[in-house]
């Protein structure tokens, strides 16, 4: 996503904060979209529908089709990265007890963190 809006703001000819400035939204929250922190919710492609209608926000939102609604070509985006949480590795574990060094602090909870949003505490005894 954070690609394509900054193809989308170079297509334009614009720069991140006059896009933001010209769809009514904080310097701020470009930054944070176009770094990755923050999505950006329904509200935010209205507004770049609003103003700029030959947006195609589908593509925006997908990546699929044309940038602009009238074709107008362009050179393709080259494939997003895909962020990899953990290492894929030859093993099943995480980590194993050799890479946990030696020390005086001690762990005091791990909590795991579900996709439904859900959590679960452990605490050492």
């Amino acid at each position: 996503m954070k690609t394509r809006l900054q193809h989308l703001i170079d297509l334009l000819g614009t720069n991140p904060a006059q896009f933001a400035n010209n769809i009514g939204v904080q310097r701020s929250t470009m930054s944070h979209l176009l770094s990755g922190r923050n999505k950006p919710g329904y509200d935010f492609f209205t507004k770049i529908a609003k103003i700029y209608p030959q947006v195609n926000i589908e593509w925006l939102l997908l990546g699929t089709g044309s940038p602009m609604k009238n074709g107008i070509l362009t050179e393709p985006l080259p494939p997003e990265p895909q962020e990899e949480l953990f290492d894929k590795g030859d093993n099943d574990s995480l980590f194993c007890s050799s890479d946990v060094e030696e020390s005086s602090k001690r762990i005091q909870r791990i909590t795991i963190f579900f996709s439904d949003g859900s959590f679960q505490e452990f605490f050492p005894k």
